[in-house]
């Protein structure tokens, strides 16, 4: 699904550092939209956690925020060598996975973890405001009426 957002960021993850701000300005973002508070804290744990993972497992990368009124999506790349396919099944069929994969999975609509052909990981994550979730709700429920 295309979808289109009003902002567009792009952080290099290389240590602590930069995850830390990265986390920070994610929550500064959706704070900008108008996203309650726990909906921001939710949003910076999918930053820590799929950043935390490049860093770990990957050696850094880049982590890509996507964000509108309504909409998330973060989407980190790191360098690492990728999973091995047995892995990568397990965590496509939601068995887990390393360094929060689950809690990722639990705060977002949509979680895809796939490995780079030239190497490395992406995981994309997306999460939606429960205002949109209201306010599409309301909508279907005038539709009928």
């Amino acid at each position: 699904m295309l979808r289109s957002y009003a902002s567009e960021y792009t952080w290099t993850l290389n240590g602590c550092e930069d995850l830390i701000a990265a986390v920070r300005r994610a929550e500064g973002v959706a704070h900008s939209f108008g996203w309650t508070s726990a909906e921001a804290a939710a949003l910076s744990r999918i930053v820590l956690e799929l950043g935390g993972n490049a860093l770990r497992h990957g050696g850094g990368g880049t982590c890509r925020l996507e964000a509108g009124a309504e909409v998330a999506d973060v989407i980190v790349e790191d360098r690492g060598p990728g999973f091995p396919e047995r892995v990568l099944r397990a965590l496509l069929s939601g068995l887990g996975g390393p360094g929060g994969l689950d809690s990722v999975r639990k705060l977002s609509a949509q979680l895809v973890v796939q490995n780079l052909p030239s190497g490395g990981v992406r995981a994309r994550a997306v999460m939606v405001a429960r205002r949109a979730v209201r306010v599409n709700l309301r909508t279907l429920a005038e539709m009928a009426a």
